[in-house]
């Protein structure tokens, strides 16, 4: 329970003291002195306050364009290095990244000529070639889905503290934090780093890949969010020694950056439970105990990422040094959902999903 960890009373900016120390959050701008005849005050930085309504617009050009929208925004305001007024936040909040539209990196699309023409113009060459790199994993989450996680790690006991989001794209997790969390972010995309900077600057948000990530660990009382999926292993020494897949990795290291008794309730790919080398789950299982998971529908993140692929939420308690493992218990392949803490079906450490049925396999 969270209770057991307690709110951890070192400062967010000063979480590795010892070591490499974190980098400051990248910087809410501020207006500079303004000459002498409009001497007016600046706009407080302030956060935008999102409800569950997917914001991104549908339709491949029409995303492109707000995309378009945002980063003109984001280039203004980092220019005036000012703070984001409401207005400037709600263009903001439409930008869904380039996950669901990698027509705009494809020089074949004659159709889409303009729109790529004009974000040539808005972004560096360097920034160019950072955005096409994220057409594989850019891809957020439902508003309403986060607002589940919050809700059941509220049940858990979350009562506050310094929460971790790997991966954050522009917020969404953030955007549903209740006020006593102290949100960490980190997220590789340079412009979608700034954006949820500007949208919510009240959180830190790391613009690095989280493979390079440098915090003790136990230094957060929960890790939320969406890991980015695939088939494919970043270089990360000290927490992904066996290169497992990055949906894998950033879990395991989300389990070592959690304090005991902590939980991280993560979306990830189906093939974390459905892989037929169960070792990734054994090192899960070595660290943290299945409370439960829950497959999505197909089909649940088409509005707002633009995909089909098949999710899984995942939530695991970290065990203290002195816990031990949860036992396992029996599998029903007719409930939907976890409803108890359980170990896992057959020891959840080498269970997997059957490859083909209308209604998933889950514990009870």
């Amino acid at each position: 329970m969270f209770d057991e960890v307690g709110d951890l009373p070192t400062p967010p900016e000063r979480i590795d003291p010892g070591g490499t120390p974190l980098p400051p959050a990248l910087p809410v701008p501020v207006l500079g002195s303004p000459p002498e005849e409009a001497r007016d005050e600046p706009a407080a930085a302030h956060d935008f306050v999102p409800g569950l309504e997917v914001l991104a617009p549908s339709g491949a050009m029409n995303r492109a364009l707000a995309n378009l929208d945002a980063l003109t925004v984001l280039n203004d305001v980092s220019a005036q290095e000012r703070p984001a007024t409401d207005a400037e936040q709600d263009t903001l909040a439409r930008w869904s990244g380039w996950g669901a539209v990698p027509q705009m990196f494809e020089p074949h699309r004659h159709q889409w000529a303009g729109a790529q023409q004009s974000l040539r113009e808005v972004l560096t060459e360097a920034q160019y070639r950072e955005a096409a790199a994220t057409t594989l994993n850019a891809h957020y989450t439902d508003p309403g889905v986060a607002r589940d996680v919050w809700s059941f790690l509220h049940a858990a006991g979350f009562t506050g503290g310094r929460v971790l989001e790997p991966g954050s794209g522009a917020g969404t997790f953030i955007g549903q934090a209740p006020e006593s969390a102290s949100m960490v972010g980190v997220e590789l995309d340079s412009a979608t780093a700034r954006i949820s900077a500007l949208l919510y600057p009240s959180a830190q948000v790391r613009n690095e890949g989280f493979e390079v990530t440098r915090v003790p660990e136990n230094s957060f009382v929960a890790t939320v969010g969406n890991v980015p999926f695939g088939k494919y292993a970043l270089h990360d020494p000290a927490h992904n020694p066996h290169s497992h897949s990055i949906h894998n990795h950033f879990i395991l290291k989300s389990l070592a950056l959690t304090a005991p008794g902590g939980y991280v309730a993560v979306l990830s790919s189906r093939y974390t439970l459905d892989a037929g080398n169960p070792r990734a789950r054994q090192e899960m299982a070595a660290a943290a105990d299945l409370v439960g998971a829950v497959r999505l529908p197909t089909g649940a993140f088409s509005r707002v990422a633009g995909t089909e692929v098949v999710t899984d939420l995942i939530v695991l308690r970290k065990r203290g040094q002195d816990e031990t493992p949860q036992a396992p218990t029996t599998c029903s392949s007719t409930r939907r959902t976890c409803t108890k803490t359980a170990a896992g079906c057959r020891g959840w450490r080498s269970w997997r999903a059957p490859r083909a049925r209308s209604k998933p396999r889950t514990w009870r």
